[in-house]
């Protein structure tokens, strides 16, 4: 946790800085965008760890806090190489590896949640809370462009179709692991 604390509070500070305009890198859309999404990332997390923390005794994985940060390191640095502009896939993988990442995460959270005994979901009830949340996330970042461009007339949320794609790409993701999840464990069943 503590790699991730310092990784984020990196990218915050420096995301603070230009936003403040004591540094002065240019943006292709907003560095408001940017600090409210590593903020309210890091601060879902922190509720998330301690929660967890305290009915698992474990804390989140750190592979898992890894690739949250580098996918927040990867929005910063195409945001001020303008990689979204350049490369119209750049958007769409983010937004693909973005609900891979968020329903691998939460996958995890929920199935320790389950061997605590929590809650008694099985594995297709898990998978599936999992796909929801995590599609939910996606829905929760769309919200927070379109109240970015609604304030600020920044053009962040871009037209419905591209709502519409960064939502489907996000569900994809979920769906990916999902799909990968239970076929696992099917297959695991039948060589048992």
């Amino acid at each position: 946790m503590i790699i991730f604390r310092i990784l984020i509070s990196i990218l915050i500070l420096f995301e603070l800085l230009n936003f403040f305009k004591i540094l002065n890198f240019e943006l292709e859309f907003t560095w408001l965008g940017l600090v409210i999404t590593s903020c309210v990332t890091w601060l879902i997390i922190e509720l998330l760890n301690s929660w967890f923390r305290k009915i698992t005794k474990k804390q989140l994985p750190l592979w898992g806090l890894l690739i949250i940060i580098v996918l927040l390191y990867l929005d910063a640095l195409a945001d001020m190489f303008h990689f979204y502009s350049a490369f119209s896939w750049y958007d769409q993988f983010l937004h693909f590896a973005s609900g891979i990442a968020i329903a691998a995460n939460l996958l995890y959270v929920f199935w320790e949640l389950q061997k605590a005994k929590v809650f008694k979901m099985g594995l297709v009830g898990t998978t599936t809370l999992t796909l929801c949340v995590s599609v939910m996330f996606g829905v929760l970042y769309e919200w927070e462009e379109y109240f970015e461009d609604l304030i600020f007339g920044s053009n962040r949320l871009g037209d419905g179709r591209d709502t519409a794609n960064d939502l489907m790409l996000c569900f994809l993701g979920g769906i990916i692991v999902f799909a990968a999840v239970n076929l696992f464990y099917k297959y695991k069943l039948k060589k048992q």
